[in-house]
């Protein structure tokens, strides 16, 4: 099997999720080409972040996606899953691991919009901008505080609000917070750099 595993070099964070899934694909056998060419051919592809190849694979029917965690909230923790024609992703639940806490709902009425890099910006009694766009002036959990309702669509801030006791109005279908049983999928959602590089990552993705 051909695997190609897209990144552009000049990021060095796409860098180490090459090494990490090239290592990973090694453990069970598997050899994998880090390429800076977009359109090399594969059976199976590679896309990290939404601006280097996703385009290109969209609707190719074997690509594992990497974008930023939703809740480990370190840089050593990406999501993985695999690409749908729409841009979402697929995630399937596992066995072993624990699902997040989640905080007792709050009962306040007002409202957060948590708003996507270049995405839309709707009203509500609060607007959080992507800190691309304003720098925020607090974490993103004080932020959340006074607040029971978050409004949002493909944001993984989401996933935060939910986790601290806000009830979710998600706006886009491909959105994990879309899924009803988003809490039992979410562990297997995320995974750090040494779980991808042991062979996990790609022992639960080929499942």
């Amino acid at each position: 099997m051909d695997i190609a595993i897209h990144i552009n070099t000049a990021l060095a964070h796409q860098v180490k999720h090459a090494q990490c899934f090239r290592a990973g694909f090694a453990k069970h056998g598997l050899q994998a080409d880090i390429t800076s060419i977009v359109e090399l051919q594969a059976d199976l592809h590679v896309v990290s972040g939404p601006w280097y190849a996703k385009r290109q694979w969209l609707k190719h029917p074997r690509v594992i996606y990497i974008d930023r965690c939703h809740y480990r909230g370190n840089p050593e923790h990406v999501s993985l899953g695999w690409l749908k024609p729409d841009g979402g992703r697929e995630f399937r639940q596992g066995e072993g691991r624990t699902p997040p806490a989640v905080k007792p709902l709050k009962d306040s009425r007002y409202t957060i919009f948590l708003e996507d890099y270049g995405g839309p910006r709707e009203k509500a009694d609060h607007i959080r901008y992507h800190p691309a766009h304003q720098e925020p002036s607090m974490s993103l959990r004080d932020d959340l505080k006074p607040y029971g309702v978050a409004i949002g669509y493909m944001t993984t801030a989401l996933v935060i609000a939910a986790l601290e006791g806000l009830r979710v109005d998600c706006r886009d279908k491909r959105s994990i917070m879309a899924q009803p049983d988003w809490l039992d999928i979410l562990p297997y959602a995320d995974w750090s750099h040494n779980e991808i590089a042991n062979g996990d990552a790609w022992e639960h993705l080929k499942s």
